[in-house]
């Protein structure tokens, strides 16, 4: 009896320091992600606002730290038809997933809000849009 009080005393710490470390490991790999960039690239954090959907592009909106609107126009055209022009990379889970929308889509609820990491280059041209938040398997 003298031996499993103890036990379960290792055992519960044990399992602390365990769940604390996954936890750090989590922000340890988002912190990773942001500073995996050239160095004459720049980045900010900024909070998912909505989308308008035209037909040949896609407006984004979003608010940075400052409360500053932030938006760029993604073209809807393939790349291949837009010679000299780069797309710009982003989530593939920005836009309204529902089948049953009369129009098109808008911005996807569920991400309204949400921060992301917005990567631009030298030119201050946005090259990509990050998820900060690690994926939940």
């Amino acid at each position: 009896m003298k031996l499993i009080l103890p036990l379960l005393l290792a055992f519960f710490i044990f399992s602390c320091q365990s769940k604390l470390s996954q936890q750090k490991s989590k922000a340890s790999a988002t912190t990773e992600k942001i500073n995996q960039l050239p160095k004459n690239h720049t980045q900010e954090i900024v909070a998912y606002q909505g989308a308008t959907v035209y037909a040949g592009a896609t407006d984004y909106y979003f608010t940075d730290r400052n409360g500053e609107t932030v938006s760029f126009r993604v073209s809807n055209i393939p790349i291949e038809e837009r010679p000299g022009e780069t797309d710009i990379l982003l989530p593939n889970d920005l836009l309204d997933p529902s089948e049953i929308i009369e129009g098109p889509p808008g911005p996807n609820p569920a991400k309204v809000g949400t921060s992301y990491l917005l990567i631009k280059n030298e030119k201050a041209e946005i090259l990509e849009l990050r998820n900060l938040a690690p994926k939940n398997h």
